[in-house]
């Protein structure tokens, strides 16, 4: 008996964590006056150009998602677009994917006006590689971004004791100006409705290799 105790006592487990869903997550410094800069278009773009929001989206926002290359050829989105690239740029390289062959390129921008209570439906951007979303204006309870397992329904999901990084099937982040975050375009996302004054504005990307 004194043996089987021992024998349990030594046996050695380990969690490994396989496959992970890699957000990255960047705080650009003294991003104020490119804030201004891009409000400036930003505000331009809603004046001229008409809402694009695609008849398959449940919900209500202003978007010129079905522009994508408008922002492109607007001086005022010039820097911002470098700012991204470079992102893009760095987060390919520590995901260890090959830059100097494949290099990544932004193919597409577009902005998005949130106003109070209006979100956006679980999706995913296909035939791209990134996904980036810049949050430009965030009121006071803006809504969250929040990103879902891509085994959230695979399998049946036995109850859960407490919430973990190990269980979790959702995960949200709170916007924040200046806050630019970069996945890959495969992992579902969307927005909760928020309770302010004024709009959240983003503005999202995608590049491929």
């Amino acid at each position: 008996m004194s043996g089987e105790k021992q024998q349990s006592a030594a046996v050695k487990r380990e969690l490994q964590l396989l496959f992970p869903s890699v957000v990255q997550i960047c705080d650009l410094p003294d991003h104020s006056r490119l804030d201004a800069e891009l409000m400036a278009e930003v505000s331009a773009v809603r004046n001229e150009l008409p809402n694009t929001k695609p008849q398959s989206w449940a919900c209500d926002v202003y978007t010129t998602i079905g522009r994508a290359d408008a922002l492109f050829h607007r001086p005022g989105f010039a820097r911002f677009l470098r700012i991204a690239q470079e992102n893009v740029e760095t987060f390919a390289n520590d995901l260890k994917m090959d830059v100097a062959q494949h290099p990544p390129r932004i193919h597409e921008c577009w902005i998005n006006a949130y106003a109070s209570h209006q979100s956006q439906e679980i999706h995913l951007h296909r035939n791209s590689v990134f996904s980036g979303i810049y949050y430009l204006q965030v009121p006071s309870g803006a809504g969250a971004t929040l990103f879902y397992s891509p085994s959230a329904d695979v399998m049946l999901e036995p109850r859960a004791t407490q919430g973990s990084p190990l269980n979790a099937k959702v995960t949200g982040f709170a916007p924040q100006p200046g806050r630019m975050l970069l996945f890959r375009s495969h992992l579902r996302h969307s927005v909760m409705p928020g309770k302010m004054d004024g709009d959240r504005i983003t503005i999202a990307f995608n590049a491929v290799m």
